[in-house]
């Protein structure tokens, strides 16, 4: 298979069919042997590369339920971006992400939980991906981006990654 940037392509098929085993595999973070190999430009890239240009978003958010949106993007540019970014620019580069994905009416609230009414299940999903694209990769794996989303939220969930892909260039 290839995949080329600004496209997303989408894997689908009946619980159990191993498609999380195969994304796994296809963004190299396999457990156990695996065989064959992951070529970038047609040329062939160890796993350690590969995972440096492509970030995953796993089925079930991670978040910390304390913070703000803009907060948890601030925390996340702190341990991935370069220390001598300016402080400016990551604030606009931020500020993009979070415009991009619809998230800027919400940048100030709280992510919530159980105990804490806070962002809606759609908005906690394309805050997970808002997190992967502080770096910048070249390619994002999402696992089951929709998966407990009405249809009207997935579909905003899939237009929002639809956008990205095309306007930073993205293999999704």
């Amino acid at each position: 298979c290839a995949f080329f940037p600004c496209e997303v392509v989408a894997l689908m098929g009946p619980s159990g069919a191993g498609k999380t085993t195969l994304l796994n595999i296809a963004a190299c973070r396999a457990a156990g042997r695996v065989v064959g190999d992951v070529l970038i430009n047609e040329t062939r890239a160890s796993a350690r590369v590969f995972r440096a240009i492509a970030n995953f978003v796993p089925q079930d958010e991670r978040l910390m339920e304390s913070l703000s949106a803009r907060a948890t993007l601030e925390y996340i540019a702190r341990l991935r971006l370069p220390a001598s970014t300016p402080r400016a620019a990551t604030r606009a580069h931020l500020d993009g992400i979070l415009a991009t994905l619809g998230l800027d009416a919400c940048a100030d609230v709280v992510v919530g939980g159980a105990m804490a009414k806070g962002l809606s299940g759609g908005q906690k999903k394309r805050l997970s991906i808002a997190m992967e694209l502080v770096n910048q990769p070249s390619v994002l794996f999402l696992d089951e981006p929709t998966s407990g989303l009405d249809s009207r939220t997935a579909g905003s969930v899939v237009r929002a990654v639809r956008a990205i892909a095309r306007d930073a260039g993205l293999t999704v």
